[in-house]
């Protein structure tokens, strides 16, 4: 029970906090024991959970740098709207559900956005050729940006 209710005071913070900085640790722990009072859980697992919220909310994804080849045909913004997201939205709803803040969700978007904009329009006619790198640090998310890439490519081509 008191695990159970770990999780919703977890889920609950992550939910209320605010998206645009990181929250200071008296804000968490405010947060955290007004939320005890409805989701009882023992003083441990208020220290524990305080310890993975602090170390949850300090993470950050960075947006990265291109280098854009001379004459790039930005396509992505005028077809997004057509594009069914559905391989994406599995990706964020079984995989990275409750694993990253809200923050980096919207970071990744933006920076796969961008990414899948410069590899050209799937619809395009003939061939072209294209090879990029994706540089980091370890835990900085390079593999949840080549999963959501490759679900955002593989979504736009549907129906193409």
């Amino acid at each position: 029970m008191a695990n159970d209710n770990r999780g919703k005071i977890e889920s609950a913070v992550l939910i209320t906090l605010p998206e645009d900085r990181i929250p200071d640790e008296t804000e968490v722990e405010q947060l955290v024991e007004h939320l005890r009072h409805i989701f009882p859980i023992s003083d441990g697992e208020r220290d524990a959970l305080i310890r993975k919220l602090h170390a949850r909310l300090a993470i950050r994804m960075d947006t990265g740098t291109a280098i854009v080849e001379y004459g790039h045909q930005p396509w992505l913004l005028s077809r997004k709207p057509e594009i069914n997201p559905f391989l994406l939205g599995s990706l964020l709803q079984v995989s990275l559900q409750g694993r990253v803040s809200r923050a980096i969700a919207t970071t990744l978007d933006r920076v796969t956005d961008e990414i899948l904009d410069l590899l050209g329009d799937p619809t395009q006619e003939g061939t072209w050729s294209r090879r990029g790198l994706v540089m980091g640090d370890v835990q900085s998310g390079k593999t949840a940006t080549y999963t959501a890439l490759c679900c955002k490519a593989a979504d736009a081509d549907i129906g193409s």
